[in-house]
């Protein structure tokens, strides 16, 4: 077969396995299936991480102390089972994703919006809606040994948060952290702030930058950008 079709094909078949990925992603974390999200990343990796709007979480620990431990005290009680009254969605949409020249590594950016229900003893049924998107952004390893792409550099950015009746320019959140400090103890506390961070606001401009940047083809990943 001659070369460059057979490139073409592998990395067509890599594009639908990472696109298969951060939806198993999406579909498992959002059913509190927290041990088998973790699998997902690539926990062999030293510099392994998670950035979210208010912490980054830094090696295989804390990829263990974000998704297990912080997405655990959401979205589960104490018995392990998935918290009644929580349930949060996220749509992964217009994916744009590069892999590299040498097929051991890609990148990946999608728009998220979703919706966000919670448990509040304050709302008289118990739970609180809310609505938002955001912007997932991935570099992306191959695993040789298991035959399997990973996630590895991982940012999660706020893009808009808002309660139901509210809209993004009359109740928005900043999702800054300290408005998760409550939620943070030794198993799920994050490494320190998060690198970038950003959310709309009425009185405040878009950002372009790099943690939300567009993916560019490249051949090797020591010739691109990282998340």
């Amino acid at each position: 077969m001659d070369k460059t079709l057979e490139k073409l094909i592998l990395k067509t078949h890599a594009v639908q396995e990472i696109e298969k990925l951060i939806n198993t992603y999406e579909y498992k974390l959002s059913r509190a299936l927290l041990e088998d999200v973790e699998r997902l990343f690539a926990l062999k990796m030293p510099d392994v991480r998670i950035e979210l709007s208010f912490g980054k979480y830094l090696g295989p620990e804390g990829v263990h102390r974000c998704i297990v431990g912080l997405h655990g005290k959401m979205f589960r009680e104490a018995d392990g089972q998935p918290a009644i009254g929580t349930f949060h969605m996220n749509n992964n949409t217009t994916g744009i994703i590069e892999v590299a020249g040498d097929l051991k590594t890609a990148k990946g950016l999608w728009t998220c919006p979703g919706t966000y229900n919670n448990k509040d003893a304050s709302s008289p049924t118990g739970a609180v809606s809310m609505a938002g998107a955001c912007l997932r952004s991935c570099d992306f390893i191959y695993d040789e040994e298991e035959g399997q792409w990973k996630m590895w550099h991982y940012v999660v950015t706020g893009v808009m948060s808002y309660k139901m009746g509210e809209t993004p320019a009359s109740g928005g959140m900043d999702m800054a952290t300290a408005d998760w400090k409550d939620l943070f103890d030794e198993t799920s506390r994050p490494d320190g702030p998060p690198t970038n961070s950003w959310v709309y606001a009425p009185n405040r401009r878009v950002e372009y930058k790099d943690y939300n940047r567009v993916p560019e083809p490249y051949e090797t990943f020591s010739e691109t950008f990282s998340y």
